[in-house]
C-alpha cells in the first residue's frame, strides 16, 4: 500500500505543485466561516446579476413597445371608399 501512496504522490508532484503532507494550519471552524462568508458574497452577486438581467429584459421590452407605438402612429392609413 505504501508503494501506491508513493506513486500517487509522484504523479501529483509532476505538475510542480507542493504536496500537503500534514493537516494544514487552518481549523475546521475557520474554514467553515470563510466558506460561509464567500458563499454569502456569491449569493449577493448572483442576485445583483439577476436583477440587472431582469431590468435589461423588461427595459428592452418597454423600449420596443414605445418604438412600435411611435412608428405605427406615423403610418398613413388608406381607406378604401366605394365609388357610386
Amino acid at each position: 500500500m505504501s508503494d501506491w501512496i508513493k506513486k500517487f504522490d509522484d504523479v501529483i508532484s509532476l505538475n510542480g505543485r507542493e504536496l500537503l503532507d500534514h493537516y494544514g494550519t487552518i481549523s475546521h471552524k475557520l474554514a467553515v466561516e470563510k466558506a460561509s462568508l464567500e458563499y454569502e458574497k456569491y449569493k449577493e452577486n448572483k442576485k445583483e446579476i439577476e436583477k440587472n438581467r431582469e431590468f435589461e429584459r423588461t427595459g428592452r421590452g418597454y423600449k420596443e413597445i414605445e418604438i412600435r407605438k411611435v412608428s405605427l402612429a406615423y403610418i398613413p392609413i388608406f381607406v378604401a371608399v366605394k365609388k357610386r
